[in-house]
């Protein structure tokens, strides 16, 4: 009768300590800097601003090295983007001018030559209006290769943070220790 209630006595501590450590493992990941960083690895590649203020949320509470890095990784691609964009918006600026003093050009031309001058002078502009095209398409395509390169990055930092996580999480198991991050 003894040995049976000492068993049962055991059997509870044991239950209620795997209830206690259990507590201590589920509280880092509900954390809400925790559920931030998965919320702006969710969002990096559609919207990389909401992406970089969940970082931000993310990094208030939580001081783990992998937030920051998805932070400035997501923070370049960013900054990228926009340089592009600015890039593209300046060279349409560009060729609109030159399109316009060509056309001015043209018509000065035009009120001197006769129609074949003028035929002439068109195919000139198309063909150097063609060349930057070509130009134009391969540093955006550049552009987009390095922007894919950045998210594999990214995705692999992702990973490499699950990994180490976990491996914290096994070795922290024998050990009692409150910071698990």
């Amino acid at each position: 009768m003894f040995k049976k209630s000492l068993i049962f006595v055991l059997s509870f501590i044991l239950i209620l300590f795997s209830f206690i450590e259990y507590n201590k493992w589920k509280k880092p990941i509900e954390n809400s800097g925790y559920s931030n960083f998965i919320e702006g690895n969710k969002l990096v590649k559609e919207k990389p601003q909401e992406a970089l203020e969940q970082y931000k949320i993310a990094m208030e509470y939580n001081k783990d090295l992998n937030i920051k890095k998805n932070y400035e990784i997501a923070n370049k691609q960013n900054q990228q983007q926009k340089k592009q964009e600015e890039q593209q918006k300046e060279k349409e600026k560009q060729d609109q001018e030159q399109q316009n003093q060509k056309s001015n050009k043209q018509d000065q031309s035009n009120n001197k030559n006769t129609k074949q001058d003028q035929n002439s002078e068109q195919q000139q502009p198309q063909q150097q209006k063609q060349g930057q095209d070509k130009e134009t398409n391969e540093k955006y395509d550049q552009k987009k290769e390095e922007l894919n390169s950045i998210l594999q990055r990214l995705e692999g930092n992702e990973k490499q943070a699950f990994k180490n996580n976990e491996k914290i999480l096994n070795s922290s198991e024998n050990k009692d220790s409150e910071n698990r991050w």
